[in-house]
């Protein structure tokens, strides 16, 4: 590899085109232009009170035959649907997000790499379950006395009320934010502090940026045998001869991958982008309702399927790329 690598210029990046950027980039400036110039990092952060809490193996409040150095207790200290609430939204925010990120290993925990494409419509759903999220947490709030209250009668012994946050307190213990920082970029205040340093860590953002763009391609790969595989194997029978249940999630989550297809192509795999033009020919007019009730439109579809995936998928399976590109000279 090269032992220096240049920052991307704003020129570069003003010059290049999605009809010019190359399915896999010959040079470590081309892969962070492309990074760059086609994803957003996204950080997002979900805070919220915790109610688990460790419990003294030497406890009077449980009786046991077991020798207590070989215990590991812990208690819940509030069961409050309040709270299960925001826990269920946490993970429909998280879902949403991970639906639209691409398939790439973060450094950072809660760091997503999304396509331009997605952000302005994501960052829009965000506030809204910002918005949700913190009526939810007003109803805990609430409630948080009366859980409290719960709790003494439920825990008995094992209550202690220094497990408990001030009620003034718990609104401060909840967080929803989300920022987007530079995922391709290496602080210039580095440089003033070791020249070296500064060249190591540039080197090391190329090779990140080009291992970064074959896990999107490689995932892309994935995720389309993954739905093209349960797509048929919704369409089988079961061994009674019977066929099996079919579920409309089962259409509409491919349907809403192929959607997002293009925009998650960042390399411009031409394989790939024709495989989600042929797969989204298929998928059209694929009725749930009908799907469980026809048998002939379920095999046709069935054998379309697996047509596709025996033509079109199997070779971009097998050729996909097993490990980082090389860009020495």
């Amino acid at each position: 590899m090269k032992e220096q690598t240049a920052l991307i210029s704003n020129n570069m990046l003003s010059k290049a085109s999605d009809d010019t950027m190359p399915q896999f980039p010959d040079t470590e400036e081309q892969a962070q232009a492309l990074v760059a110039k086609k994803t957003i990092c996204l950080s997002l952060t979900l805070k919220k009170m915790g109610v688990r809490r460790k419990v003294s193996s030497s406890t009077d409040a449980i009786e046991t035959d077991v020798d207590r150095s070989l215990l590991t207790l812990g208690k819940t200290i509030i069961d409050s649907p309040e709270l299960e609430a925001i826990i269920t939204l946490d993970a429909k925010v998280r879902a949403e997000v991970k639906k639209k990120a691409l398939t790439v290993e973060m450094p950072l925990r809660g760091c997503y790499l999304l396509p331009t494409s997605v952000v302005s419509v994501l960052d829009e759903r965000l506030v809204e379950y910002k918005a949700e999220r913190e009526m939810l947490v007003e109803a805990y709030c609430l409630a948080y006395p009366t859980r409290i209250a719960q709790a003494e009668q439920r825990l008995g012994k094992l209550f202690n009320q220094s497990d408990y946050l001030d009620a003034a307190l718990v609104k401060d213990a909840f967080r929803m934010e989300w920022t987007y920082p530079e995922p391709v970029k290496v602080s210039s205040n580095l440089k003033e502090i070791s020249n070296h340093i500064f060249n190591r860590e540039i080197g090391k953002m190329a090779d990140r940026c080009q291992e970064m763009l074959q896990q999107v391609d490689v995932g892309l790969i994935q995720y389309m045998d993954e739905f093209i595989t349960k797509m048929i194997d919704s369409l089988n029978m079961k061994d009674d001869g019977k066929p099996k249940t079919f579920k409309s999630a089962t259409v509409q989550n491919f349907v809403d991958f192929l959607a997002q297809l293009p925009q998650m192509n960042i390399t411009n795999n031409d394989k790939l982008a024709e495989l989600g033009r042929k797969a989204k020919e298929i998928m059209e007019g694929a009725d749930p309702k009908i799907l469980r009730k026809d048998m002939s439109v379920r095999e046709a579809l069935q054998d379309k399927l697996k047509g596709l995936k025996t033509v079109d998928l199997a070779p971009l399976i097998e050729n996909k790329p097993t490990r980082k590109f090389s860009f020495e000279d």
